[in-house]
């Protein structure tokens, strides 16, 4: 499982502590639009101090549950997503921990929320589907898993399934075909719009998994802390 690795630093400069503690620090943001440009660069973690509702304002511009926001002087209760931190070593440690990909679990109804989507484009039961619902999941947990298909998401659900990355690719590309084949082509059109290329006539792997990864983050579905 990939670990954290970047952060990006808002009204304060953390540099030194997070290279201690195998983060790198891309940028050091002053003002909003740093912040929204250095968002850019999909960091692992912000951490930011001040006023809460600059969390809110994260949330709203990115349609991503990472990055995770640290908040190292407002309380961030009620917010999901956001810990509380001081800056120093031991309490920015304990944090990361928590924030750590391993760590982190899938709101039931978050899977239940995608598996009906899968099951309304037409999608059958079966390894294939098994394999796409895993990957939306991840993918939504991890959105930087879909900048590398091979070495990242499909790797990632290989391992769940004690296989190997190309089986996952194929198994997804055929329940992709076989739904729009015979499924629900106006959902189909609802949800992908004229998006999908006319001589391709179905959506990649990547694209299918993109949209459903996004639509749950749309509706309010944040990733939680498992306690384990």
């Amino acid at each position: 499982m990939r670990m954290l690795q970047t952060a990006v630093c808002v009204d304060c400069d953390l540099r030194t502590v997070l290279s201690r503690l195998g983060i790198r620090t891309l940028h050091v943001c002053r003002t909003l639009p740093e912040l929204y440009w250095a968002l850019s660069s999909m960091p692992d973690v912000v951490i930011a101090t001040g006023p809460v509702e600059l969390v809110d304002r994260i949330h709203r511009r990115e349609l991503m549950t990472h990055p995770a926001v640290i908040l190292t002087e407002a309380d961030p209760e009620g917010r999901l997503n956001c810990l509380r931190a001081e800056p120093n070593d031991e309490s920015l440690r304990a944090a990361l921990d928590m924030l750590s990909p391993s760590r982190q679990c899938v709101p039931d109804g978050a899977k239940r929320r995608a598996l009906e989507l899968l099951t309304q484009l037409g999608v059958q039961d079966g390894p294939g589907r098994d394999m796409l619902l895993c990957a939306v999941l991840h993918a939504y947990l991890d959105r930087k898993l879909i900048s590398d298909m091979m070495a990242g998401l499909y790797s990632v659900v290989a391992e769940h399934f004690s296989t190997t990355a190309v089986y996952v690719k194929q198994r997804i590309y055929r329940a992709i075909e076989r739904a729009w084949t015979r499924g629900n082509a106006q959902m189909q059109y609802e949800l992908f719009l004229n998006t999908i290329d006319d001589k391709r006539a179905k959506p990649t792997n990547t694209e299918m998994i993109a949209l459903i990864a996004d639509i749950l983050r749309l509706e309010g579905f944040e990733w939680q802390i498992s306690k384990e």
